[in-house]
């Protein structure tokens, strides 16, 4: 997670999380506010089908959670200028899987904070910047999921951000004290084998059954090759930025 909003006093805030998914954030920030008194979670996310599961991961920490099923863009039930932080954990990008959403939500954010209030956002960078044998799986295996989706005729799941680019569209949407920083986050290879079922799912939409096997049969070369070095590197950035 981001680290900046950890040097942040969290007490009596209020902290919208959006696109919680599988609630790796959720868990790390309640985390966090388990000892910031007075403080508020609003977790949101455009499905609600991973809530029940979210809820009860966060266990016995005490804070005080609201979660609401909406669009990032809409953010409904979430007023104007009502809250004090929001954290997007790589959700912007698939937000912008249809080109031009991320911007949206951008706009959305800096609505719904305070003035003087942050936002947080981690993402991965573009699947061009791989460098060295344990990025390029990360890499490649985007690219064959990419392809994949826009041969059974759907939008690929994410259009990534450089930061600087990201850095740049905040500053016109009305951001200030725009800051990020990259780094380097190792994954098991669980990560390229969801990936690989995501592929074999697809298989029966594919326009022909031995297309659909030779991208599966890419994706295991993939992952087999992963195999040899026994990690992915997934370079990463944090980008913070301020309402005005």
């Amino acid at each position: 997670m981001n680290k900046q909003i950890e040097d942040e006093d969290l007490s009596d805030k209020i902290i919208l999380e959006v696109g919680c998914g599988l609630g790796r954030t959720t868990r790390n920030l309640a985390s966090l506010l388990s000892n910031a008194a007075g403080s508020q979670l609003i977790v949101t996310d455009v499905t609600d089908k991973h809530f029940d599961q979210v809820k009860c991961s966060l266990g016995m920490t005490k804070i005080e959670a609201r979660f609401i099923q909406t669009d990032a863009c809409e953010l409904a039930g979430v007023a104007e200028e009502s809250v004090d932080y929001v954290v997007c954990n790589f959700a912007l990008c698939e937000i912008n899987s249809d080109i031009g959403r991320g911007t949206m939500a951008l706009a959305r954010f800096l609505s719904v904070l305070k003035p003087g209030g942050k936002l947080f956002v981690e993402e991965e960078f573009p699947i061009s910047e791989a460098s060295g044998p344990a990025q390029q799986s990360w890499s490649l295996i985007w690219r064959v999921l990419k392809s994949a989706f826009i041969l059974i005729k759907q939008k690929p799941p994410t259009n990534e951000y450089h930061p600087k680019v990201l850095a740049r569209i905040c500053e016109i949407t009305g951001f200030t004290d725009i800051k990020w920083e990259a780094s380097i986050r190792v994954n098991d290879l669980s990560w390229l084998d969801i990936r690989l079922k995501i592929i074999e799912s697809i298989m029966p939409d594919f326009p022909s059954p031995q297309l659909g096997k030779m991208f599966a049969h890419l994706a295991n070369d993939i992952l087999n090759r992963a195999r040899k070095i026994g990690t992915v590197e997934i370079p990463i950035y944090s980008l913070s930025a301020r309402k005005p």
